[in-house]
């Protein structure tokens, strides 16, 4: 299912920089959402029951969002976006941006997701605990201590929450491009010019994608390429990933497909890929959606070890390899406007050459508000 885009193709309206531009003040409006989950899960660990992990678990996720925008006399769309996190300790704030647009396209420039990430396409999910939350996070699935494929999330994409430049092309018969660069990669959403010693810096992304209909068929596509240069704490990695959806009548499938690698040798995480298919149906406030994803990453955990060196150890036995299989199942009931309840199923399955294999089984389930 495709992601949302830089807010909708309605902002990509015909623009010229020059000429005076008098508007309306930027005036805010204010929604959000509150969440509340509870969980239960049993985690086999090695063939054993493992009860140092508690059996049930509640969460809560909740946010206010301002936006407003304002269209200049010389017809470019200025829009903001300011994201809080309401039950977030270390900061409120998720994703802050502005989006410019216009005939050009729409510039991006802010604290979210770049291009890569908002173009790509995936199997359908009805909402609630995501599956690829669940599988990466560790706070519904327990991962082994020694997690190779902790680091990232081929799945979907390979991006986080920092400050940077985006762009997203007007669509041409359905057809459009989009690339972001990202000075400093660390996940705060904070970025400076003089800690290059310990973290990644530099990260250019690019992507292409499809979206149109056919006799009522939905059809959608995106190409996506990703590089971040490393430094003297930090590897370089690259990312190729493809994805696509067909919708009809309710009826949904779609998957992708990503490759990642590590270029140096301080990077204990292991290159990996991994691929995602989904189903779903909806129906007025009904819907449902099942979805199964693999992944697979080979590297050893010593810090320094070379990539050659690894692969050289994984093919004499010393290095490590690892794979996930994950099945989830959802259903989705509205309440009525903005108001839904969710229930999940899924069953996880961690394999490790070192012995410290993991099945996760277990549910969630909830109540999800949006204004």
């Amino acid at each position: 299912m495709k992601k949302v885009l830089f807010g909708s193709t309605a902002l990509m309206a015909a623009v010229a920089f020059t000429g005076t531009a008098y508007a309306d003040k930027i005036e805010l409006s204010i929604g959000g959402k509150q969440e509340f989950w509870f969980g239960v899960a049993d985690v086999d660990e090695n063939g054993d029951d493992d009860d140092s992990w508690g059996g049930t678990g509640a969460s809560t996720d909740t946010e206010l969002y301002f936006t407003g925008q304002t269209t200049l006399d010389n017809g470019l769309t200025v829009k903001a976006v300011i994201q809080l996190e309401a039950d977030e300790s270390t900061t409120n704030a998720d994703e802050t941006y502005m989006v410019l647009s216009g005939g050009f396209g729409a510039l991006q420039l802010g604290i979210r997701q770049g291009a890569h990430a908002n173009m790509a396409n995936s199997g359908m999910d009805q909402g609630g605990q995501d599956w690829d939350e669940a599988f990466f996070s560790g706070n519904w699935s327990p991962t082994p201590d020694d997690f190779l494929l902790g680091d990232f999330n081929p799945l979907t994409y390979y991006s986080s929450d920092d400050a940077s430049i985006a762009y997203i092309s007007p669509e041409f018969f359905g057809f459009s491009v989009g690339a972001t660069y990202t000075p400093d990669v660390d996940g705060t959403g904070l970025s400076d010019y003089d800690d290059a010693g310990t973290g990644r810096k530099d990260q250019f992304d690019a992507a292409v994608a499809f979206s149109n209909e056919f006799y009522g068929v939905g059809v959608d596509a995106d190409f996506g390429y990703l590089y971040g240069f490393g430094s003297a704490g930090a590897d370089s990695y690259e990312m190729f990933r493809v994805g696509g959806a067909l919708s009809y009548a309710g009826f949904s499938i779609g998957g992708a497909w990503a490759d990642h690698e590590y270029e140096g040798d301080t990077t204990a995480s292991g290159d990996g890929y991994s691929w995602q298919v989904g189903a779903g149906y909806e129906n007025g406030p009904y819907g449902i959606d099942f979805n199964y994803a693999y992944a697979e990453a080979e590297g050893d955990l010593i810090t320094g070890t070379s990539r050659v060196a690894i692969l050289r150890q994984t093919a004499a036995g010393v290095g490590e390899e690892e794979t996930v299989d994950y099945y989830k199942a959802t259903g989705r009931y509205d309440l009525g406007p903005g108001i839904s309840l969710s229930a999940s199923v899924y069953h996880i399955n961690y394999d490790n050459d070192t012995g410290e294999d993991r099945k996760v089984t277990g549910g969630i389930m909830g109540v999800a508000l949006s204004f």
